[in-house]
């Protein structure tokens, strides 16, 4: 099996009926797909579901509200069959799950939470990344060195990293529109040697409940 790709299951007219081949496949991903050996790149967009489609957040403040939405919805939905997964509201979110940040963290220590569930992340916003044209320039890289002590932050979503002819990359939700980036995703660049360079990302926050993310197959 493809590290990354996830498991295949047939539908259930294919297993109650052995012998008979489906077309029709859920694809999920357990978390000890990715334990046996290093993963070069990851992108939660290949698993069905755990994503929500791209939105606009127009001229509304709600880039925390989407980011976080987001992020606590994938955390239910990994491993869950589609008909299963589940669609949740910020009040849910309030009484149900708690979140963690970390500050000043190192892109090396993202890769392993990405690759256990999306995460919230706070990009500095900069005219740089409001006019992201991944087209011209693909990806993305602010030197934080310039910001501010108090910099504007914005809420994004890190869903996958990888690597483009020696570029690493980090792959990010955004909350403007498919018209933004590469249909409402962007490219940011990824620092994997600990202690070289300051991390595109001021913090990181990332929802967490006992028992989820499921890390077995999904029941019948």
């Amino acid at each position: 099996m493809d590290k990354g790709k996830g498991i295949l299951y047939e539908d259930d007219t294919a297993a109650n009926n052995p012998g008979e081949s489906s077309e029709e496949y859920v694809r999920v991903v357990t978390l000890a797909d990715y334990e046996d050996e290093p993963i070069s790149s990851w992108d939660w967009r290949e698993y069905p579901g755990v994503l929500g489609p791209i939105v606009d957040q127009v001229c509304q403040a709600i880039c925390w509200a989407v980011a976080l939405v987001r992020t606590v919805q994938a955390l239910f939905n990994i491993g869950v069959r589609l008909e299963q997964q589940l669609e949740l509201s910020i009040q849910h979110i309030v009484n149900q799950v708690k979140t963690s940040g970390l500050n000043d963290i190192e892109d090396a220590d993202i890769e392993e939470m990405v690759r256990r569930q999306p995460v919230l992340a706070l990009i500095p916003f900069t005219e740089a990344l409001l006019d992201y044209n991944y087209r011209e320039n693909w990806l993305y890289r602010h030197d934080r060195t310039q910001d501010s002590d108090s910099p504007i932050l914005h809420n994004v979503i890190i869903v996958g990293y990888g690597d483009r002819h020696g570029r690493p990359y980090w792959i990010v939700q955004n909350s403007w529109g498919a018209n933004w980036g590469d249909g409402g995703y962007a490219y940011v660049y990824r620092q994997p040697v600990r202690g070289r360079s300051q991390s595109q990302f001021a913090a990181v926050i990332y929802p967490n409940k006992r028992g989820y993310p499921k890390d077995s197959e999904p029941k019948n």
